[in-house]
């Protein structure tokens, strides 16, 4: 099965194409929030250096969220309009799922995935590997670095364990988490893994697998039934709902 994966939902651009887990190709790009510029063209190209076209691709994947309004709009509605002109299913995942997913090697690791809300916010949870399957220990939300932070200290304590973190938002949760447990850290208590290049970014390769096994538990029908995961209002609602 021929996967195609988008994912908009940050600052970064990243395409996969896949043959059940065969990595075919991956595309990232990190030029900031200019995707209704970049991915399409991007897409073209990826397609014709893979001596692909979209009729070849049996499914589609694209991350749902959350992360950036307009980033998520814009990789949704793309998968939705391919995936409908070709007759073909699409699936949507959880882009803090997919930052998830690659520790998905690591039995019982809690992971925090962080993706930048700007202004002090982030789109973060915590999750913790079991059975090489990512369980939620605190659901994915819109919070303040600082809250996140405070909710994961209480769970976890200083106590000795390892908290794995991903995406753009990392560093600002991992600085409120060590002002909170810098004695335990010191002592070799509690340790906080930040992830570098690549772990950075939401991976479309990543997005695909979790698509992929998915659509095997039976998700994926019609296009149309592809939805944002937004997880927060609109900065145009929350005007509304102020009277502004």
């Amino acid at each position: 099965m021929k996967i195609l994966a988008v994912d908009t939902s940050g600052k970064s651009l990243s395409l996969a194409l896949c043959e059940d887990s065969r990595l075919i190709a991956e595309l990232t790009l990190q030029q900031g929030y200019n995707h209704s510029v970049t991915q399409m063209p991007e897409l073209s190209q990826l397609l014709a250096a893979c001596e692909l076209t979209l009729k070849d691709i049996d499914l589609f994947v694209s991350t749902i969220g959350p992360g950036s309004f307009t980033g998520i709009r814009i990789g949704v509605s793309s998968v939705k309009a391919m995936a409908y002109a070709t007759g073909r299913p699409a699936v949507g995942v959880s882009s803090l799922e997919t930052l998830v997913s690659e520790f998905s090697g690591i039995e019982g690791a809690l992971v925090c995935p962080a993706v930048d809300a700007r202004r002090g916010r982030v789109f973060g949870g915590l999750w913790r590997i079991v059975d090489g399957h990512a369980e939620a220990v605190i659901a994915a939300g819109n919070r303040l670095a600082a809250e996140l932070a405070a909710e994961i200290f209480a769970m976890v304590g200083e106590s000795a364990s390892v908290i794995y973190f991903a995406g753009d938002g990392q560093d600002i949760v991992m600085q409120e988490l060590s002002q909170l447990c810098e004695n335990s850290i010191a002592d070799g208590g509690l340790s906080l893994v930040a992830s570098t290049g690549a772990g950075r970014c939401i991976s479309a390769y990543a997005a695909a697998q979790l698509g992929l096994e998915a659509y095997k538990n039976g998700a994926g029908s019609l296009p149309q039934e592809l939805m944002p995961e937004y997880l927060s209002p609109s900065q145009a609602e929350r005007m509304r709902d102020q009277g502004k």
